[in-house]
């Protein structure tokens, strides 16, 4: 399970990573606190500001999801 907490507005993304590449998972909605439900695995969350359109600015956090337990994710 994964807790995303948002203290902005943020376009965001989730990525898995596998084999050595990333495969979009979902986008994550405006909400500013929300909780999906994951399979476990390496993860990427990718975005920015919604006021920002320049990529320098595009930010990224990977976190792996375990089974049975939730990991947070705060930006």
């Amino acid at each position: 399970r994964l807790q995303i907490n948002k203290s902005r507005d943020l376009v965001c993304a989730i990525y898995r990573i596998q084999n050595g590449k990333m495969e979009w998972v979902a986008d994550i909605s405006d909400a500013f606190y929300q909780t999906i439900i994951m399979q476990p695995g390496k993860y990427i969350v990718a975005g920015r500001s919604k006021s920002e359109t320049r990529t320098i600015y595009t930010f990224e956090k990977e976190f792996i999801i375990t089974s049975a337990n939730t990991t947070e994710i705060n930006s």
